[in-house]
């Protein structure tokens, strides 16, 4: 996860023109999330990211996560990327068991 102001600053590059390669060297950045950010703006809840923002994990949300991914989940290495993947039903929204709101 990058703090809210990299993934501004990266939007705004690829708005001016710049190409995924460029903002990828430039920020450091791999182009997959560039992609990523690129379709879906606010695809991630940056602005409540504990690591973002210097703040703690709730009790609840690390459980849950830790459910998830002990029940559904696993660490997947991408190239040089280790990414936590976790599948489960629609039925089960991680957002609404843990209190978050959209």
């Amino acid at each position: 996860m990058y703090p809210e102001r990299v993934r501004r600053e990266a939007l705004t590059r690829l708005a001016r023109g710049q190409t995924l390669s460029e903002v990828s060297r430039g920020l450091r950045i791999s182009r997959a999330a560039l992609r990523d950010w690129r379709t879906n703006p606010r695809s991630a809840p940056a602005d409540r990211c504990p690591r973002c923002h210097d703040g703690d994990l709730e009790p609840k949300v690390y459980a849950a996560l830790l459910g998830y991914y002990l029940g559904d989940g696993c660490l997947s290495v991408v190239k040089r990327y280790a990414v936590l993947r976790i599948s489960c039903d629609t039925a089960w929204r991680l957002d609404e068991l843990i209190g978050l709101k959209s």
